[in-house]
């Protein structure tokens, strides 16, 4: 998501398409309203502030692109004024079993997520999984 370009939006559609992959394959996801809400309200704060020249969508206090190590750095002192222990992949986690606890299926999940393997779905949604599985039981045989 760091590596997301302005030209990469089609807020008005709903979608972003993610052109900067570790697998180098492009893809293109959904996003919901509040995210695109949020996302608007973002793009317009930052014209303030955004460097000439600069596609990227997420940037430092600067106006310049948000690396890795910034978002990092960032998500450690916000966490820190929140009183939590925050990382990128805690939202990555959330977001899956999000997902995953309203139902959702796990082809979805692993085409949103760009995840080839359902090993990912089993590292990142180990608890909804097993949540999902105990309710499952018993709605089936909760009967018997």
């Amino acid at each position: 998501m760091i590596g997301i370009e302005l030209d990469d939006l089609d807020l008005a559609g709903g979608v972003v398409t993610l052109t900067k992959t570790k697998s180098g394959k492009a893809r293109t996801i959904r996003l919901v309203d509040p995210v695109v809400q949020a996302m608007m309200i973002y793009l317009r704060h930052s014209e303030s502030f955004r460097q000439p020249g600069v596609k990227a969508l997420w940037l430092n206090r600067r106006g310049q692109a948000l690396t890795p190590n910034g978002l990092s750095q960032m998500m450690e002192r916000r966490g820190k004024q929140a009183g939590v222990k925050v990382s990128p992949h805690a939202f990555r986690r959330r977001q899956a079993d999000l997902r995953m606890g309203k139902g959702g299926s796990e082809p979805g999940l692993m085409t949103n997520n760009g995840w080839t393997t359902t090993a990912m779905i089993r590292r990142y949604s180990k608890d909804v999984i097993t949540a999902n599985t105990m309710a499952e039981v018993d709605r089936l045989f909760g009967d018997t």
